[in-house]
């Protein structure tokens, strides 16, 4: 059983998972124009697929809809967040990841606020979940693909709202017209 690298950090399973789409789905992604919201469903399920498959990780290890614990704050009303995917490291660490999708011609700018704020979300979280998980949070990122942009306007778009997180910001290529931007953080 395979499980993800504590040693490798989850940029590299997330570019990974990117390079495996393009060569695997070249046909689908070409059509991802095309199934708009029903896009974001679609890449929560190609990731845990490549989480079995190509990772090797037993699908017990692979939480898709989880619930984590957020540390008390001001900023975080709620006490927990709903997690699009939470994948383990060797059972003691739980990298958290959140997926997003903004089109360019609709309303851009909400999706790319809510993809910052589901990061700053994730960064709230306990690094000790209630006792019935057996793992603390190791990293989070929050992933956002951008369809229908122009190269120049994609990188304006994340830099200008990713803002102060700007260090944390990585530009990931995917193909002409679909874009990728990823905010990792190490807990």
């Amino acid at each position: 059983m395979a499980a993800m690298n504590s040693a490798r950090n989850l940029d590299h399973y997330i570019r990974g998972f990117l390079k495996d789409l393009q060569k695997k789905r070249t046909k689908e992604i070409r059509a991802l124009r095309n199934i708009e919201n029903g896009f974001e469903a679609w890449i929560k399920i190609q990731f845990f697929a490549y989480c079995l498959e190509t990772l090797r990780i037993p699908a017990s290890e692979i939480g898709m809809e989880y619930k984590a614990k957020l540390k008390k704050s001001r900023k975080y009303s709620i006490g927990e967040k709903q997690i699009d995917i939470r994948v383990t490291n060797n059972k003691r660490k739980y990298h958290y990841i959140e997926l997003k999708v903004a089109f360019q011609k609709w309303n851009p700018g909400k999706q790319l606020q809510s993809w910052v704020n589901d990061f700053e979300a994730l960064s709230g979280i306990k690094q000790r979940q209630p006792e019935n998980v057996k793992a603390d949070a190791d990293e989070v990122a929050s992933v956002v693909f951008g369809i229908g942009y122009k190269n120049d306007e994609w990188q304006n778009e994340t830099k200008k709202y990713a803002g102060a997180r700007i260090k944390m910001l990585k530009a990931l290529n995917f193909t002409k017209d679909i874009h990728v931007a990823m905010l990792l953080k190490k807990m």
